[in-house]
C-alpha cells in the first residue's frame, strides 16, 4: 500500500472519530442542558418564577415551544463554544458569552416591551443564562475532547 493511501486512511479516521466526537458531544450538551434547566425552572427556582410572573406562565407548560427552544440552543452551543474548542475552559468561556449573550437579551427584550416584567428578575436569569451555558459547554468539549483522544 502506498503511504498516499495510509494518510488517507487515516485522514478517514480522524473524519471519523471528530464526527463521533461532536455527535456525543451534542448529545452531552442536550442531555445536560435539559437536566439542568428542568432542575433550575421547576426545582431552584420554582418560587421566584412563581411570584415574579404569577398569571404569565403557562401551564401546563407549551412542550413543542420549549423543545423548539431548546433544540436550537443545543445547536448554538455545540457551533459557538464546543465543536472548535481545544479545551474545557476555552469552551466554558466561549458558552458563558454565548449565555449572556442570549439569556440578556431575551430578558432586556421582555423587559422593553411586557407591561409588568420584573426587573428583578433580568439579573437572576442573565446570571443563570451565563452558569447554564458556560457549564453545559464545559461538559459538551470534555466530552468532545475524551473522544477525539481516543486510540
Amino acid at each position: 500500500m502506498s503511504e498516499a493511501s495510509h494518510a488517507g486512511d487515516r485522514a478517514d479516521g480522524q473524519s471519523h472519530r471528530r464526527f463521533l466526537a461532536i455527535a456525543a458531544a451534542t448529545a452531552a450538551v442536550a442531555v445536560l442542558l435539559l437536566g439542568l434547566d428542568l432542575v433550575w425552572l421547576g426545582v431552584v427556582a420554582k418560587g421566584l418564577y412563581d411570584r415574579a410572573l404569577g398569571p404569565l406562565l403557562r401551564e401546563p407548560v407549551h412542550w413543542p415551544a420549549a423543545l423548539g427552544f431548546y433544540g436550537f440552543y443545543v445547536g448554538a452551543i455545540v457551533a459557538t463554544a464546543v465543536a472548535t474548542a481545544r479545551s474545557v475552559r476555552v469552551a466554558a468561556a466561549r458558552g458563558a458569552a454565548l449565555g449572556l449573550i442570549v439569556y440578556a437579551s431575551y430578558e432586556l427584550t421582555n423587559l422593553a416591551v411586557i407591561a409588568g416584567w420584573p426587573a428583578s428578575l433580568v439579573p437572576v436569569d442573565v446570571a443563570w443564562g451565563v452558569a447554564l451555558t458556560g457549564s453545559v459547554s464545559a461538559g459538551g468539549a470534555w466530552v468532545k475532547l475524551r473522544v477525539m483522544d481516543r486510540r
